[in-house]
């Protein structure tokens, strides 16, 4: 009574976890982090890239029903109970196009998220040369100033001078 649909089952492991010096954290272990994740498998983006995948790089045919009409693969995610890693279910009308989409959309998956790391360590790059850039003007200024003061106070000289003043004090002393 039902068409056959063939079933594709992984597994992804999750964590993301950073130690900085200075006791700070980076981690992805938050409270929203499973629900993002699987809302992220699920997204038509991913699902457009991952078929964008399979046609341009595998030259796989994407199969259609009987109007034409690209026969999705249903995707399911969910996080499995206490741990990082996530279980996702293909469900789709052949078995080879299940499992290559399957495979299509963790790779595009773990792709995306690398452009994004990658986008907010630029970021991060450019901010913390900024901030760099900020300080060393600072520091050029108050060498600056501190060079004028040592040539309009030459210390040398006023070290010569108060020796000589003491040595006059001592000479109109004895």
């Amino acid at each position: 009574w039902w068409p056959v649909r063939y079933v594709s089952k992984a597994h992804v492991w999750m964590a993301g976890k950073i130690r900085l010096r200075e006791g700070a954290l980076y981690d992805d272990q938050s409270q929203n982090f499973a629900g993002t994740q699987v809302e992220l498998l699920q997204s038509a983006m991913i699902q457009r890239r991952a078929l964008a995948r399979l046609s341009d790089t595998l030259h796989m045919a994407i199969p259609t029903n009987s109007d034409g009409e690209i026969t999705l693969v249903k995707l399911e995610a969910y996080q499995v109970q206490k741990s990082s890693i996530m279980e996702l279910k293909a469900t789709g009308p052949t078995d080879a196009f299940t499992r290559a989409f399957l495979d299509a959309t963790m790779e595009e998956f773990l792709a995306y998220k690398k452009e994004v790391r990658e986008t907010q360590a630029g970021d991060t790059y450019t901010s913390v040369t900024a901030q760099i850039n900020r300080e060393e003007a600072e520091l050029k200024s108050a060498q600056d100033k501190l060079t004028t003061y040592m040539k309009e106070n030459n210390v040398a000289v006023l070290e010569e001078q108060a020796k000589a003043a003491g040595a006059y004090l001592t000479q109109l002393l004895t």
